[in-house]
């Protein structure tokens, strides 16, 4: 799943979630009255958040989500083999 459509689906499941729960009394926001719903950017406001949470803990943990190391000295690279992978022998 692309990053952009995760961070945008996961903002709109916890906007709904702040509104059950504002809706239900769980929590109260200051200025707001009844069954007012959470605003919108408030929903835009979480989906930057997570998109940058998400675009840091990429960077972060780069290595764990490869399968070579992309740090390092990349300039140095494993002699390629001539025999092709697929053959027999």
């Amino acid at each position: 799943m692309p990053l952009p459509l995760a961070a945008f689906l996961s903002s709109i499941c916890l906007w709904i979630a702040e509104n059950a729960g504002k809706g239900t009394g769980v929590w109260i926001y200051a200025g707001t009255i009844g069954l007012d719903l959470v605003s919108f950017a408030w929903m835009g406001a979480l989906y930057l958040l997570l998109h940058v949470g998400f675009a840091n803990m990429t960077l972060i943990y780069r290595d764990a989500l490869y399968h070579q190391s992309i740090t390092g000295n990349r300039a140095t690279k494993a002699p390629r083999s001539t025999e092709h992978p697929m053959s027999e022998g």
